[in-house]
């Protein structure tokens, strides 16, 4: 049995025809204007039976040239738009990405919330106390059923009215 060439009867896809050939390059590089001119002139072919893959690869090519420059086009407008705004906002410090352990700590007190609340008039107050005390006072709580710092507020307010009835009237000596 011999070897069988598969190169006999290809050479037609390997080189021009001579009559298709315009010399003008593709279509998507071409001018669209100047096309509608060309085309006046031109014989009317009769399209192919088989397919060409060079036109489908012209039209794909083409295709997606023009979305591409549209997407460039509108990011190059969005951009302009957005400078003259932000220009004021990307003087501003830049602050150092956390790396690390500093990506595992949160930061659990925002600076907003250690304002005094203007509705209920409060304000946060972080407190120390000994590890016995502080045991004796959640079974307190866990007994009462109340939270720790209602409990703590308790104590407060009876401090108070205890001070109250020794020393007399606290005076408004103004903010702390």
């Amino acid at each position: 049995m011999s070897k069988k060439k598969f190169t006999d009867g290809l050479e037609s896809l390997f080189s021009t025809d001579p009559k298709d050939v315009s010399g003008k390059g593709t279509a998507f590089l071409r001018n669209p204007s100047s096309v509608g001119k060309e085309g006046e002139q031109a014989t009317v072919k009769r399209p192919s039976s088989r397919k060409t893959f060079t036109t489908d690869l012209d039209s794909l090519l083409e295709e997606a040239l023009q979305e591409t420059f549209q997407e460039q086009m509108e990011a190059r407008d969005a951009k302009t738009s957005d400078n003259k705004a932000k220009v004021f906002h990307q003087q501003a410090h830049r602050r150092r990405p956390n790396m690390g352990l500093d990506m595992l700590i949160r930061r659990t007190v925002e600076s907003g919330a250690v304002e005094t609340d203007e509705d209920t008039g409060r304000k946060r107050l972080t407190v120390t106390f000994d590890k016995e005390k502080l045991i004796k006072l959640k079974k307190i709580a866990r007994i009462e059923k109340a939270y720790l710092k209602d409990i703590l507020g308790n104590i407060v307010a009876e401090y108070i009215k205890k001070y109250e009835a020794s020393k007399g009237d606290i005076q408004d000596l103004g903010k702390p």
